[in-house]
């Protein structure tokens, strides 16, 4: 089975939908992933949540009547990063398959992680039946500035810089590997 490689540029941290829009208008990218932490009404701890917009952008997206973000109280979002996949190796935009695997992969990571109880997101739990290699590459907002320090708790913090997804057909069995932090040799 063959090992998709996803290159993902992460920008953040914003903290409400309309600074995402603004920027994504600025810089015509469209934003395909993001991450969302937060405190939903009536808990202490906070929930995550990962999503993807294929065709309007997370700027957009984050906007709709019927988005889980209605489920954090108000004032209660305290991180948003936005990610675009630059490949290479996909050469035009990634497709609509590209998008859904990277985001099953983030979720289930998530969920192995931090659990399922503090998981918007209630569907794509599991790791899929694809290998996967992303790389993370975890920007200030609106610049080509690599995060050197990376506050306790972010998604930016929790998702590795590089994660590898590996499933062994034969044996029905899912492989993580991964880094937390890429460090400059």
């Amino acid at each position: 089975m063959e090992t998709k490689l996803y290159n993902i540029h992460w920008y953040g941290p914003f903290t409400s939908p309309s600074e995402i829009k603004e920027i994504q208008c600025e810089n015509d990218l469209i934003y395909e992933l993001y991450l969302i932490k937060g405190k939903k009404t009536r808990c202490r701890k906070s929930h995550y949540y990962c999503g993807q917009s294929i065709t309007r952008g997370a700027g957009k997206r984050l906007f709709d009547g019927n988005h889980h973000i209605r489920e954090y109280r108000d004032n209660g979002i305290e991180e948003i990063w936005v990610g675009y996949i630059s490949n290479p190796e996909l050469k035009l935009q990634p497709t609509r398959h590209d998008v859904l695997l990277v985001e099953n992969i983030l979720i289930a990571y998530l969920n192995s992680v931090i659990g399922e109880d503090y998981i918007l997101n209630k569907e794509k739990l599991d790791f899929p039946k694809e290998n996967a290699f992303i790389i993370n590459q975890w920007f200030k907002r609106n610049s080509d500035i690599l995060y050197q320090r990376l506050r306790e708790g972010s998604p930016s913090k929790i998702v590795p810089d590089v994660l590898l997804h590996l499933y062994k057909e034969d044996d029905n069995i899912h492989e993580i590997y991964g880094t937390n932090k890429i460090k400059r040799l």
